[in-house]
């Protein structure tokens, strides 16, 4: 069976279009602990009435949390800003994050004890 020419053209746009589709979600996938650091990201709640803001430091495992947008805003302002907020905020209970292919985990320490919260299957 010999293929014509317009089929070998859409089967060659089609494994094209495969390629490029698979490779923007494999990257997007497995890519989370690239994106983050520096970064501020808004999370919504299911119900979509509560916001929490979150500012990645940019080394190391730092995290801030807050209902704030403006806070969460100045802490990506520079690294001392970070810094500032972050010491403030720990009186509440430290923040940290692991970010790894496409799971974060965040983590808060406070009075010795350790509440995680895990996000599975996460693209950027």
């Amino acid at each position: 069976m010999k293929l014509s020419k317009k089929q070998m053209t859409a089967t060659f746009m089609t494994a094209v279009l495969v390629v490029i589709v698979g490779g923007g979600y494999y990257y997007a996938s497995h890519s989370i602990a690239k994106h983050l650091p520096g970064y501020v990201y808004e999370y919504a709640s299911v119900s979509g009435n509560q916001n929490a803001y979150m500012t990645f430091a940019d080394n190391g495992d730092q995290v801030i949390v807050t209902p704030d947008k403006d806070t969460a805003l100045k802490t990506s302002n520079s690294a001392s800003d970070f810094q500032k907020i972050y010491k403030e905020n720990a009186k509440s209970g430290k923040w940290n994050y692991e970010a790894q292919g496409n799971k974060l985990t965040i983590s808060k320490l406070q009075d010795n004890k350790v509440s995680l919260w895990q996000y599975n299957d996460m693209l950027v």
